[in-house]
């Protein structure tokens, strides 16, 4: 029996053609019966996937497209299934990873395989930046509140969030940036972020972006090209040191 496993890709911009891996669905066939196995980003070991935004995605955005492969590879739909990216542009699809010719079951190949392909969020290093915002906003004496608001995605009302809202003549909407974790991390924050920020600019809700983070020590040419276009959408406001953080913040929300 020959096990076969896919990658699942997000592609938050189609244009930019720059995904990453956010899970694995393997499957084999046996007896007449298909055999699934998954494990994707934002998921309990049953697979359910937990409440929350997973990164920028809303929740049920993500979940139907998880399940919308599950169930064309559970259906025999395979082929369909791998080759809808090449038929129209779309933000998931699936590439094989790799043929397993041995009698490995899917949920095995997925709990061997996950780590080599997907990279979790860092939830400590997220922390850490988190706490340093917060000391931003209490030198800065503002108190922002997240905030949420509605898109029609296809037949689908779904919500994108932000983690602060402020009003101070007009609405800025801001979020923290993970920049010093890596070029891979770096590039999903910042194209999450963007792709918010283009949504909320098209729907009329903000027309002014904050990005707040940690810019690493020296130059980085990796990550240079994400920093510019996350200039390009946003101010990009160095918390670095909190007081001169504070200040520019300050000076950012005053200004507009």
């Amino acid at each position: 029996m020959t096990t076969f496993v896919y990658v699942l890709k997000h592609m938050p911009d189609v244009a930019r053609r720059e995904p990453r891996n956010v899970g694995l669905i393997a499957y084999r066939e046996s007896e007449g019966r298909v055999e699934v196995a998954h494990r994707v980003v934002g998921s309990e070991l049953n697979g359910r996937i937990r409440p929350g935004r997973i990164g920028s995605m809303p929740r049920d955005i993500y979940e139907s497209w998880v399940n919308y492969y599950l169930h064309a590879i559970g259906d025999g739909r395979v082929e369909q299934a791998a080759t809808l990216y090449s038929r129209r542009p779309v933000n998931f699809f699936i590439e094989i990873a790799v043929t397993l010719f041995d009698k490995v079951a899917p949920g095995d190949a997925v709990a061997q395989l996950y780590e080599d392909y997907v990279e979790e969020p860092s939830a400590k290093a997220h922390d850490g930046l988190e706490d340093r915002v917060k000391e931003v906003f209490k030198f800065a004496g503002i108190t922002p509140t997240p905030y949420s608001f509605t898109i029609k995605y296809g037949d689908v009302l779904a919500p994108v969030d932000f983690s602060y809202g402020y009003v101070n003549g007009q609405r800025h909407l801001m979020d923290r940036i993970n920049l010093t974790q890596g070029e891979r991390i770096a590039s999903r924050d910042v194209h999450d972020f963007t792709w918010r920020a283009e949504m909320a600019e098209k729907t009329k809700v903000s027309r002014s972006f904050i990005a707040l983070a940690q810019l690493p020590q020296g130059e980085d040419a990796k990550i240079e090209p994400v920093l510019r276009l996350l200039n390009e959408r946003a101010h990009l406001i160095d918390i670095s040191s909190v007081p001169e953080g504070a200040r520019n913040l300050r000076q950012a929300i005053d200004a507009h």
